[in-house]
């Protein structure tokens, strides 16, 4: 919950008001509540080793996407793996970025797209 809360005040500070903000299992959202305006945005492909939460989501949705490389087992090592496990109808933007966490140097992915 701090998370979610830090997340919304920095966005108040920043002057944007049309983020609903939840904790909510991903899987059970109903998105069809999305207007044309509406994206879904996922930051934790790499814990999520599903995708039914993807599966819910009307076509024409925006969708950003992100995870990361960080352990060589996972199943995301490039933006085509994710474009392969959750097909767009559009790609808008796909690239990756080095980063490194005190612990290690990783890759954070992201497919930016329509459904």
């Amino acid at each position: 919950m701090e998370r979610l809360a830090t997340g919304e005040r920095i966005l108040n500070q920043a002057g944007v008001d049309n983020v609903e903000h939840m904790l909510k299992d991903a899987n059970e959202l109903d998105y069809r509540q999305l207007d044309s305006a509406g994206a879904v945005v996922n930051t934790s492909l790499t814990e999520m080793p599903d995708t039914d939460w993807f599966k819910n989501i009307p076509p024409g949705t925006l969708v950003v996407m992100q995870a990361r490389n960080h352990n060589p087992d996972q199943q995301f090592s490039s933006v085509q793996d994710i474009e392969r496990k959750f097909s767009l109808s559009q790609v808008l933007y796909s690239g990756g970025l080095d980063l490194q966490d005190p612990e290690t140097e990783y890759t954070r992915f992201m497919v930016i797209g329509r459904k």
